[in-house]
């Protein structure tokens, strides 16, 4: 990476995709935006997420197509920044399992969001609502387009 302003190659941006959990998801639907943050997953090839069904589910159902962004910023002049364009598709069977699996070995030093819980000595997403728990969803987005962006002034 230079100095400045610049545009973070294909390398740069699977780094910051695979070293960061947390990033935001933009979603509409029915004249409606919505950007939220989520915990996530990189597998290379698509962002892998667990969610509760709730509104931001109930537009991605509505228009699959959604922008995901992750930032990884230093200071106001040290930061990098990547946006995806992609589709949200929900996942099933064996495909659910391995993507579980993936997810959970990735966050598993971090702290779990409200959808996941410990069983049997390690962090695992709840497939099936308990009484007065929401329907847990396992979800991908199939990217279409990644582009990254950093502004870097440090020396070291």
């Amino acid at each position: 990476m230079d100095k400045g302003l610049g545009n973070l190659n294909a390398s740069e941006i699977d780094e910051l995709l695979l070293n960061s959990c947390i990033g935001r998801i933009g979603c509409s639907a029915n004249s409606r935006t919505l950007v939220v943050p989520i915990t996530y997953a990189y597998d290379g090839e698509r962002i892998l997420a667990h969610t509760t069904v709730g509104e931001k589910v109930a537009m991605m159902r509505e228009n699959p197509s959604v922008c995901f962004e992750v930032d990884q910023v230093d200071d106001l002049r040290n930061w990098q920044s990547v946006i995806i364009q992609g589709s949200y598709r929900e996942l099933q069977g064996s495909e659910a399992s391995i993507a579980m699996a993936y997810l959970v070995e990735k966050l598993l030093l971090r702290l779990p969001s409200e959808s996941a819980m410990l069983g049997n000595g390690a962090w695992t997403i709840r497939p099936k609502p308990t009484v007065g728990e929401s329907e847990t969803v396992l979800f991908c987005i199939d990217i279409t387009e990644k582009r990254g962006r950093y502004e870097k002034w440090k020396t070291h």
